[in-house]
Parts: structure tokens; C-alpha cells; sequence
């Protein structure tokens, strides 16, 4: 299963099944709202720390 089969799969899981928000997953990456140190997890389901103790949503 491909990286971006697998996102759409988390997302319908979890009620999000409008096209257009399942191709801004497939076009935006990930990491460009992640700090460069954290982009290695970004593929992870999983939060990840964006700085002043906050998170990106899972």
C-alpha cells in the first residue's frame, strides 16, 4: 500500500471523505507544517511537537 493509499485510509477511518479534502492530503505535504528536526515522523499516526507545546492533530 502506497504512503498516500495508506493517509486516505486513516482518513476515511476516521469520517473524512470529502474529495477535496482527500486530494489536499494527497498535494500538500506533511512536513512543510512540521519544524525540519520532526519531518522524519511525519508519516507517523502520530502527533508531532510544532513548538510552544503545541501539536499537530492526529
Amino acid at each position: 500500500m502506497s504512503n498516500i493509499d495508506w493517509i486516505k485510509r486513516q482518513l476515511f477511518f476516521r469520517g473524512i471523505t470529502s474529495k477535496k479534502i482527500l486530494e489536499a492530503f494527497e498535494k500538500v505535504p506533511r512536513e512543510l507544517f512540521v519544524p525540519s528536526e520532526m519531518r522524519y515522523f511525519v508519516d507517523n499516526d502520530a502527533p508531532i511537537p510544532i513548538g510552544y507545546g503545541q501539536t499537530t492533530s492526529q
